[in-house]
């Protein structure tokens, strides 16, 4: 435990023998394939079209992974949403919070937003419907942000989430969901 305060983590993240506790849940519906949970459940047409187009989509690094584009995508993200203001940003996003990103994707908006330093003081749950989540757990072991993250591939409306979360970030998703006002609704019950 000492090593985790010397850190600045939440004491909250880990059990009494100092391993990561997790904030998601294998239950009857989930299954846990290569570190990562798994929804078994068969989706909606328009579902599963939107899992398909974005496993492909997220796969191809090149389309989104460059210096370029990153700084770009922190500065438009951060403009958009903090009006450039790092005050508001640590506020949102304190250290030790518990933060769900609902349609993560490669996990590059809260990459590109947060960057190495903030994602390591915070929890950080990544879930999509696509596989981009295996993506998206590459980059953050890439970043060396893997210990205090989490990744679900299922439905924003079916989260095997089993504790509050401080925050809920979701950019550019909720429209391809089946219904955007129930996923508003889903997810602000996990707050």
């Amino acid at each position: 435990m000492r090593r985790i305060q010397e850190l600045g983590l939440a004491a909250n993240w880990f059990n009494e023998k100092g391993d990561t506790m997790k904030i998601c849940e294998v239950n009857d519906n989930f299954i846990e394939d290569d570190g990562i949970i798994r929804e078994k459940a068969f989706y909606s047409n328009k579902q599963e079209q939107t899992k398909e187009t974005f496993s492909f989509k997220w796969a191809i690094k090149s389309s989104y992974n460059s210096d370029w584009a990153n700084a770009n995508y922190q500065r438009w993200l951060r403009e958009k949403y903090f009006a450039n203001d790092e005050g508001i940003l640590n506020k949102v996003f304190s250290d030790g919070s518990i933060v769900l990103d609902a349609g993560c994707g490669a996990g590059m908006s809260a990459i590109d937003l947060l960057g190495k330093e903030k994602l390591s003081k915070i929890h950080y749950i990544g879930v999509d419907i696509s596989s981009a989540v295996n993506e998206a757990r590459q980059n953050f072991e890439a970043l060396g942000c893997k210990q205090n993250c989490e990744f679900v591939q299922c439905d924003l409306n079916n989260i095997p989430i089993t504790k509050e979360v401080d925050v809920v970030f979701s950019e550019g998703v909720l429209h391809h969901t089946d219904s955007t006002r129930n996923a508003i609704l889903n997810l602000s019950s996990v707050c």
